[in-house]
């Protein structure tokens, strides 16, 4: 979205717009939430443009669900392989090549990584493990601070983790951190498991913490997770995870319902005021949710799922779009906007390769701008 100054100044047009969170739970029983009322601001229609580096702070990338993308690098058609290894090595690539005009200051990776541990079998899934741990390596070793979680493919439905550990570990983030300009990797819940973990970084005036929650996380994990985020009560929240919202059946995804993890993680989002976005993938699909009064009087968060793992690229196959998500953070102002782009195909429409039958998005479900209250330094 191409937020020039000049519109940045006079953007006085805004859609208000109901943002229901969860009507449902995709567990049965699990309660309804309220309904609140927010605000989008800025243009409305989607320009198929970033917003202009010089209206923002920093940017947060955020890719989620690479699991076909890992599942075909390792696949025994080289030249397919090596087109699906090219297609996620270059998310990574146009990351740290925009990085400093687009000033990126961090990428998370909601889970998903790869396809085939949904059922352990680590044969199939130790291959597309080192295909997507090179693809990651990239963002590693250009010194970008950059987190990942394990999804129900990548933790066996919550079962076991090791696999994740043996690629995604604390040692890998340690060293990554280590060898970043400032270090960001604050650790693991627990030795040897970074299932849950947390990142810091600062930019624009604000300081931000990630904190990461795996796929099914336990009792102790949410508690690990709350008790992380009151340490840090002057550090704007992200809670990133993977099966939050199911995508929203609206033109422009609003209203989404909570997915397998949402009404358990809510719990922790909602104890917490600094907490002001949450990450997700999981489900095919777009969801968001901008959600007032949350817990105490004026705390709004933002809930964002984005998943394009079924996307069709047409020649380079299904679920091989690879669409990375941009979240433009103007602290000043307290706005964010959130345009996605795909490397490789070149584009912002998105929903141009959307294959569920009966959806039809508009384009303002992956371009858009929200008003953010930001902590400031």
């Amino acid at each position: 979205m191409a937020l020039t100054p000049r519109l940045a100044a006079a953007a006085t047009l805004s859609l208000t717009l109901l943002a229901t969170p969860a009507a449902t739970a995709a567990t049965a029983g699990a309660p309804a939430a309220a309904t609140s009322r927010a605000t989008l601001v800025g243009p409305t229609e989607p320009d198929g443009a970033f917003r202009d580096p010089a209206t923002y702070d920093l940017a947060i990338a955020h890719i989620t669900d690479t699991q076909y993308l890992s599942r075909c690098a390792n696949s025994i058609m080289a030249d397919q392989a090596r087109r699906c290894q090219a297609i996620y090595d270059g998310m990574s690539r146009w990351i740290v090549d925009n990085a400093a005009p687009r000033k990126i200051a961090y990428t998370a990776h909601t889970g998903d990584i790869v396809d085939s541990y949904w059922f352990q079998t680590p044969n199939l899934a130790k291959g597309e493990f080192a295909h997507a741990s090179q693809a990651q390596q990239i963002l590693d070793d250009a010194g970008m601070p950059n987190g990942v979680l394990p999804g129900n493919h990548d933790n066996a439905r919550g079962a076991d983790a090791s696999l994740y550990n043996r690629y995604f570990g604390p040692a890998r983030y340690e060293a990554a951190g280590a060898r970043a300009t400032t270090p960001y990797y604050q650790g693991p819940w627990k030795d040897g498991d970074n299932s849950h973990h947390v990142d810091e970084f600062t930019a624009g005036g604000a300081r931000f913490a990630v904190v990461y929650l795996g796929y099914k996380p336990s009792d102790a994990a949410l508690a690990w997770a709350d008790e992380q985020i009151k340490k840090r009560p002057r550090t704007n929240v992200v809670v990133a995870t993977h099966a939050y919202l199911q995508p929203g059946a609206a033109p422009a995804g609003e209203n989404a319902p909570l997915s397998d993890d949402g009404a358990r993680v809510r719990t922790v989002v909602d104890a917490n005021p600094n907490v002001f976005l949450v990450l997700a993938g999981h489900e095919h699909g777009v969801g968001r949710n901008v959600r007032q009064d949350v817990g105490t009087p004026g705390h709004q968060v933002v809930e964002l799922m984005a998943d394009y793992q079924d996307y069709d690229a047409g020649a380079d196959g299904r679920g091989h779009a690879g669409f990375v998500r941009m979240l433009q953070l103007d602290v000043k102002r307290g706005e964010l906007t959130v345009d996605t782009y795909s490397p490789s195909l070149d584009s912002f429409r998105s929903r141009d390769y959307d294959t569920k039958a009966g959806r039809h998005y508009d384009g303002s479900e992956d371009e858009f701008t929200v008003a953010v209250p930001l902590i400031k330094d």
